[in-house]
């Protein structure tokens, strides 16, 4: 019998792969249906956990965890009610530092 290279992950049980690709069934509709959603939004549409869990039929921290990341890159601010608002991205702020600093 062969040995298993000692920084190689132990091999994954039948029953623990199986119970992942049922999980994974259900989350990437979910994010696909999600993302979906996001996409659609024009910069100041707004979206709340629950019409984000509503649409997606993933869970509401999921749907928080989503919006939080998505709030923390830029693309969205949380709004007091508890909802997130799509921000207006600035896409010619980074060409614009290139240029500077190719300038230079």
């Amino acid at each position: 019998m062969a040995e298993r290279h000692i920084a190689c992950p132990r091999l994954v049980s039948v029953k623990e792969s199986s119970n992942t690709m049922r999980h994974s069934l259900v989350i990437d509709p979910g994010m696909d249906k999600l993302q979906e959603l996001l996409l659609a939004m024009a910069p100041g549409d707004e979206v709340s956990v629950a019409r984000a869990t509503e649409v997606s039929g993933l869970n509401q921290s999921q749907c928080d965890a989503v919006l939080e990341g998505l709030m923390r890159a830029g693309f969205m601010v949380r709004l007091n009610q508890g909802g997130y608002a799509r921000c207006q991205l600035d896409v010619t702020r980074p060409a614009a530092r290139t240029a500077r600093a190719r300038a230079s």
